[in-house]
């Protein structure tokens, strides 16, 4: 199977199981909605009705961000706390959801069903949130790893003993890409560990295992795919960056609308 005809399939999973992808959205809709309506709340009583909102919304003023945040510095300061815990609930309730998701999408000729998902769900996330945990020390030792390389190019950011600041710029140019790619096949190696774990109902470092040994066996094939697939959601991203800049936000029905489909796009 070529890089296009599998990503023919993929797309053709996708949208077997449209209704998984509208409970995502709407997870991440009133996950939204949820973190931020506290704040939402002081930024109504701050700015209603006067020009400092329509000047945000034109773009980021940092002298009303300033003026804002000196004068409701502690509530500023409890949604950043705040944030912190949505972030950790977030990410929990979407590794609950992953082993739903790819249960739904290995078995997309079959009509999707809610009874399946969230069974599945519930039943893979103990192995998932422990790949997880596995994935997020693998990448944490990767970034020490480029940290201490980084900081060793740089001569420890000494005056005395660099030359110039070119010495930091080139070791960044040069190494912040490696780093990339590292941590990419890294997340590539944790993508198929988690089909590998639904597949096999077997345990997550036998998954890491099995999915490092595909990928090393494989590479040539899966590495254009994932790139591809990248590069898709990089031009996704790029669209709306552009498509967003033309969208009228000057009214709240253009607000309310630019922010449904931002989560479309982040969904």
């Amino acid at each position: 199977m070529n890089t296009l005809t599998a990503l023919q399939k993929g797309f053709q999973k996708c949208f077997a199981t449209k209704k998984m992808w509208l409970i995502l959205y709407l997870f991440n809709l009133l996950a939204a909605l949820a973190a931020t309506a506290p704040m939402a709340q002081v930024m109504d009583r701050q700015w209603s009705g006067s020009r400092a909102a329509e000047a945000l919304l034109s773009g980021f003023d940092y002298t009303v961000f300033m003026e804002f945040f000196i004068d409701h510095r502690s509530a500023v300061w409890q949604f950043v706390e705040s944030a912190g815990w949505w972030f950790l609930l977030f990410f929990t309730i979407r590794i609950f959801l992953s082993g739903g998701i790819v249960r739904s999408l290995i078995e997309a000729e079959k009509p999707f069903s809610f009874r399946r998902f969230w069974a599945s769900s519930g039943h893979f996330f103990n192995p998932m949130m422990r790949l997880t945990l596995w994935f997020l020390v693998f990448h944490a030792i990767l970034f020490v790893i480029f940290g201490v390389i980084f900081f060793v190019a740089i001569k420890g950011g000494s005056n005395a003993k660099l030359e110039s600041e070119v010495t930091i710029i080139t070791a960044a140019k040069i190494i912040f890409p490696i780093y990339f790619l590292c941590a990419l096949l890294l997340s590539m190696v944790q993508d198929y560990a988690k089909i590998a774990l639904v597949v096999g109902e077997i345990r997550p470092l036998a998954g890491i295992r099995r999915a490092f040994g595909l990928v090393w066996r494989h590479f040539g094939t899966f590495a254009p795919f994932y790139a591809l697939v990248m590069g898709l959601s990089g031009g996704i991203f790029w669209f709306w960056g552009i498509f967003q800049n033309e969208f009228s936000e000057q009214t709240a029905g253009g607000v309310l609308c630019f922010f449904l489909v931002s989560q479309l796009v982040l969904a």
